[in-house]
C-alpha cells in the first residue's frame, strides 16, 4: 500500500508505521516503533493479517504474532475491531475502490493482555472472539442480501385493471 500513490502521503501524514513482514528485523523495527508510540500514549492500530483478502474470501487469513507479542509484553490493551465485506470493497490484485458496496465495521469488547498466560494464547483468543462475531455479521448480511433480492424480484403489488 505504501506504492499506491495518494494513498501512500495519507499514511505518512497519519502516521502509519510500515511493516514488511517478509523481514524479521524490520518487522521487529515496526513494532520498537509502536512500542515508543505506547509509550506516549498513542493508539496504535494493527491489521494482524497484514494484508487484504481475495475477492469472495471468507473469514480471515493467518494472523502475524508480532503485535500481539507487543501488546502482551507491554501489557497494552487491544480493542478487536471486525470488518465484513471488505474484499468487495477493495479486494487483494485490484487498485480501484468499489464505492457502491457497504462495509461493516464493528469494535468488540478491549481484551486484556494480563488475563493471558502467552502470547500464543492472547492472539487464539483475540483471533477467536474476532472470528465468532465476523460469522454472526455475515450471516445477518447474507440474510438481508437475500431479503433484498427476493423483495427486487417480486412483481409489482400495483394492479392496473383494464376496463
Amino acid at each position: 500500500l505504501w506504492r499506491v500513490p495518494f494513498l501512500n502521503a495519507n499514511m505518512i501524514v497519519y502516521r502509519h508505521i510500515p511493516v514488511d513482514d517478509k523481514s524479521v528485523e524490520a518487522y521487529g523495527r515496526a513494532m520498537e516503533v509502536a512500542r515508543r508510540g505506547f509509550a506516549h500514549g498513542d493508539v496504535i492500530c494493527f491489521f494482524p493479517e497484514n494484508t487484504r483478502c481475495v475477492p469472495g474470501h471468507r473469514g480471515f487469513q493467518r494472523f502475524h504474532a508480532m503485535p500481539f507479542h507487543t501488546a502482551f509484553h507491554d501489557n497494552v490493551p487491544i480493542l478487536p475491531i471486525v470488518f465484513n465485506d471488505t474484499d468487495r470493497v477493495w479486494p487483494k490484485g485490484f487498485w480501484g475502490l468499489n464505492v457502491r458496496e457497504n462495509i461493516l465495521i464493528q469494535s468488540l469488547q478491549p481484551v486484556y493482555p494480563k488475563d493471558f498466560a502467552s502470547t500464543r494464547a492472547l492472539m487464539t483468543h483475540v483471533r477467536q472472539v474476532m472470528l465468532e462475531q465476523w460469522e454472526r455479521n455475515q450471516v445477518e448480511q447474507d440474510a438481508a442480501r437475500v431479503a433484498l433480492i427476493n423483495e427486487q424480484s417480486q412483481p409489482s403489488r400495483l394492479q392496473t385493471s383494464s376496463h
